[in-house]
């Protein structure tokens, strides 16, 4: 039974081995916590650039689709505001 509980207890890896907290002085335990807040502080960091790359490689495949867009409709407009010169109108002046 004893054995069972040591298994479900709280344990810290580190470097390699593994340490339950509750067999830990308090000093260790208080040192403990602290590698393990900025493990997880480092975690999150980590997936938070994982996934801003993810959105990053979204975002410039977004901005060429719209930059297409642009380029068309800036020629649209271009080409509306300057009408071709029909032939009939060149004979006439």
């Amino acid at each position: 039974m004893a054995k069972k509980d040591k298994e479900q207890q709280p344990k810290l890896n580190f470097d390699g081995k593994e340490y339950i907290i509750e067999d830990m002085a308090e000093e260790q335990r208080v040192i403990a916590a602290k590698v393990l807040k900025a493990q997880d502080h480092v975690r999150n960091i980590q997936d938070k650039l994982r996934n801003n790359m993810f959105m990053n490689e979204q975002f410039v495949e977004n901005e060429k689709t719209f930059l297409g867009k642009l380029e068309k409709r800036t020629a649209e407009l271009r080409e509306s505001l300057n009408p071709k010169i029909e032939e009939a109108e060149l004979v006439e002046a």
